[in-house]
């Protein structure tokens, strides 16, 4: 079918199919485009033969990216974008930077070393010409590689497990990266110590080494290390904590020479410590034995002295007794006395010429019968001189 001098078939949408070919000759009598839009005006009629009336249909839009002309440059700024997007990520990631706690940042710009030292925390840096490194200022422990060591009389030896534990002075950190670099600590401490037990085993038998001055390796590694670094590094730059050195692993002869000799010497202990405590048993016993002495003799001593105290407390009772008695008879010989003196004076008094003729007379009125053998007698003696008379009676 020919409307408007193109050919339309049916479609099975519409009804109705528009030939491009037959519609894009048109070019004389029609615009399909004008400034990109299609020209509503002058675009071909078409009949619907369903509807059967002649309508204007919009064709789609066509879409300019899908032109061939224009592929390589859609290509070309895809890749010019993802390319600026690598790089501005690139930057971000060269260029923060984070610090952790017990370290701090120094930097290096196109390989020379900045005045700038930073502390922890994140940081900004001129990306892809500086370069950061992180130092360790906090104490750590590091464990060195094993050292292998020959001694004077010829026996190789290995160190292994050493360990040290150093810090490093924050202020001093730009110094010492100027002169040793970012591993100062291989060049100060961790070399040196090596050097330091080489030179002990180089001037000592393996006996001296393993056995009789084995403590003094760390004496000698402490002191030449400490000289070392005041001879290089600043004064307080590096701080030494501790140096732990391990007995070194011997050849497994020699090792089990040790061993017989270690056990020989235990046997040894072992002998002297029974003779030790045997003599210490007999000590023992003797002084229980001198202790339980002690303890009879002053147990007698005190029983002696309590008998003493006992006696020396009988006689003084008696004596006390004594002297109580004694007391008690003089008291009474005493009062005695002054009775009888007393009454010796009361009768000196008494005892008058009158009172006794008195009492001769009242003892001769009480006797019926008196007898006198005249004035020779006693009592005719007596009585003449009492009365005064010499007369004598005569029976």
């Amino acid at each position: 079918m020919n409307v408007g001098g193109v050919d339309i078939s049916k479609s099975p949408r519409h009804g109705i199919r528009l030939d491009p070919k037959s519609w894009a000759n048109q070019s004389e009598t029609s615009s399909i485009y004008s400034e990109g839009r299609p020209d509503f005006q002058t675009m071909p009629d078409y009949h619907d033969e369903e509807e059967g009336r002649i309508t204007k249909k919009r064709p789609k839009k066509q879409n300019v990216f899908n032109k061939e002309e224009n592929i390589p440059w859609i290509v070309t700024g895809s890749i010019a974008g993802l390319v600026l997007l690598f790089v501005l990520v690139a930057c971000l990631i060269t260029a923060i930077h984070r610090i952790p706690e017990g370290h701090v940042g120094v930097y290096f710009k196109n390989g020379a070393l900045l005045e700038s030292v930073t502390d922890p925390g994140i940081h900004w840096s001129q990306p892809f010409v500086t370069q950061v490194e992180q130092i360790k200022v906090r104490p750590e422990t590091k464990f060195l590689d094993p050292m292998i060591c020959t001694t004077q009389d010829g026996v190789r030896n290995v160190f292994r497990d050493v360990q040290v534990i150093s810090s490093i002075d924050k202020t001093q950190v730009l110094p010492l990266v100027r002169s040793f670099g970012t591993k100062m600590k291989e060049i100060l401490i961790y070399e040196r110590i090596t050097e330091a037990v080489q030179v002990f085993c180089a001037n000592n038998s393996i006996d001296e080494v393993y056995n009789t001055r084995f403590l003094d390796i760390i004496i000698f590694v402490n002191k030449t290390l400490q000289t070392n670094l005041d001879r290089f590094a600043p004064k307080g730059a590096i701080l030494i904590w501790n140096v732990f050195l391990p007995k070194p692993e011997v050849p497994p002869a020699i090792a089990a020479n040790y061993r017989e000799v270690k056990i020989e010497w235990t046997k040894q202990l072992v002998a002297e410590q029974k003779q030790k405590t045997e003599t210490i048993l007999k000590e023992t016993q003797k002084i229980k034995a001198v202790l339980d002495a002690e303890r009879e003799k002053e147990v007698e001593r005190i029983d002696i002295s309590k008998e003493i105290q006992r006696e020396e407390g009988k006689k003084n009772v008696s004596a006390i007794n004594n002297a109580i008695f004694t007391a008690k008879m003089l008291n009474e010989a005493d009062t005695m006395t002054y009775v009888q003196e007393s009454e010796a004076s009361s009768n000196k008094l008494l005892f008058t010429d009158e009172y006794i003729k008195l009492q001769i007379a009242k003892s001769l009125m009480n006797n019926t019968k008196m007898f006198f053998s005249g004035s020779e007698s006693l009592v005719g003696s007596l009585i003449g001189q009492v009365f005064g008379t010499n007369t004598q009676s005569d029976q």
